[in-house]
């Protein structure tokens, strides 16, 4: 399984490493107008089921 989360989003990260799941990426937030984000980054992260 895999996912997507802000890298300013702690708790979920937090959440997610517990369960299992690993960062195996990160690409740059592209800010869109109308559209703020905290973070600076998106990070992939995966589990094996």
């Amino acid at each position: 399984m895999s996912l997507i989360v802000s890298d300013s989003n702690t708790g979920a990260r937090r959440l997610y490493e517990r369960k299992g799941y690993r960062t195996v990426a990160r690409r740059p937030i592209v800010s869109i107008p109308g559209w703020d984000s905290p973070g600076t980054e998106w990070m992939l992260m995966v589990k094996d089921v």
